[in-house]
């Protein structure tokens, strides 16, 4: 575990709240000079603490459905395992596909826009594997909620860490966006920080038509923000799944409303299927410190919660910030 010192999690803080921002205005909300905050970056990217700055896009407002399938394996073999991790990961719709260790085995996402193809398509591949699944869980994506990493942040010297600045995908009207907009959004997806002027010159426009453009997907919805993905372990966190189940329903907004004041708590998700009642990612220190959260939100509502489910990513073996179909 890496110790960072309170300008390094604030330099994490604020390239999480816009990691397209410039250095020199990271550096007047932290108290450094560009120069530093560029070298503490780099030395972040070195000790693997940061791993990527992403473009949050709605995929929705491009046409897609998210759908989630989770699986927990039987009688498979290595090999087994593998052809099915292989064609999950060659598929088209695919956008992540992990190796989990917890309640599930395998958690898959896809991009679809005709659910109707992507039901043949799944049909086909069931037909190949499905005796290999003990259980499958399916949901489809509503809305996620997506806050910022406030546990980097020391609340007794700040005040920003509140849960208000958040980023929320799903919902509204499809947006039309041509050609340009997209090759845009495929280059920026996984390097948000790629500079106008590089965009412009790969796809032969100038700078002010990208800035143009990158603003007006911002104002409609498509693009959310600019985010930055941290590798959490390196801070002596583990990132986690957690799903809970309410024998009484209608304090759902109370119970999530207090889940959500946790700093560790990173996204809210709003799903339809067999999905949970309340669905979280959430950063902790480990699986004793996850029940212990579990325990302190039991206490504070007592009888609410019948029980929950958790698991964690071991391996990722796609990640794709944006469909590519």
């Amino acid at each position: 575990m890496l110790k960072l010192d309170l300008k390094d999690r604030k330099i994490l803080y604020y390239l999480d709240v816009d990691s397209r921002q410039s250095f020199s205005s990271i550096g007047k909300k932290v108290g450094l000079h560009r120069k530093n905050v560029v070298h503490r970056v780099n030395k972040l990217k070195e000790e693997g603490v940061i791993f990527n700055f992403f473009t949050y896009i709605d995929p929705s407002k491009l046409g897609y459905n998210i759908v989630r399938f989770y699986f927990v394996l039987q009688y498979t073999t290595p090999e087994i395992k593998k052809k099915i991790i292989e064609e999950l990961v060659n598929s088209k719709y695919s956008l992540y596909v992990n190796i989990c260790e917890g309640q599930i085995d395998l958690s898959v996402y896809f991009a679809v826009k005709n659910i109707y193809k992507f039901q043949h398509v799944w049909d086909q591949f069931l037909r190949k594997y499905r005796n290999y699944f003990a259980r499958t869980l399916f949901s489809h994506f509503c809305y996620e909620n997506m806050y910022n990493y406030s546990l980097l942040l020391d609340e007794n010297s700040e005040k920003i860490t509140d849960r208000t600045n958040v980023m929320n995908y799903g919902g509204g009207p499809k947006i039309e966006v041509d050609g340009l907009d997209l090759q845009i959004l495929r280059l920026i997806a996984p390097k948000a920080r790629m500079p106008t002027t590089e965009i412009a010159q790969k796809l032969d426009v100038t700078a002010a038509t990208i800035n143009t453009r990158i603003k007006n997907l911002q104002k409609s919805g498509v693009i959310k923000g600019f985010k930055i993905e941290i590798i959490v372990s390196k801070l002596g966190y583990n990132y986690y799944r957690l799903d809970i189940d309410l024998k009484e329903y209608k304090y759902r907004q109370k119970i999530n409303n207090y889940i959500i004041a946790n700093p560790h708590v990173r996204s809210r998700y709003i799903s339809l299927g067999n999905a949970a009642d309340l669905e979280y990612e959430i950063n902790l220190k480990n699986v004793n410190h996850l029940h212990k959260t579990m325990e302190d939100i039991t206490t504070k509502f007592p009888n609410s919660v019948r029980n929950y489910r958790y698991h964690t990513v071991l391996e990722r073996h796609k990640n794709r910030y944006l469909p590519d179909y």
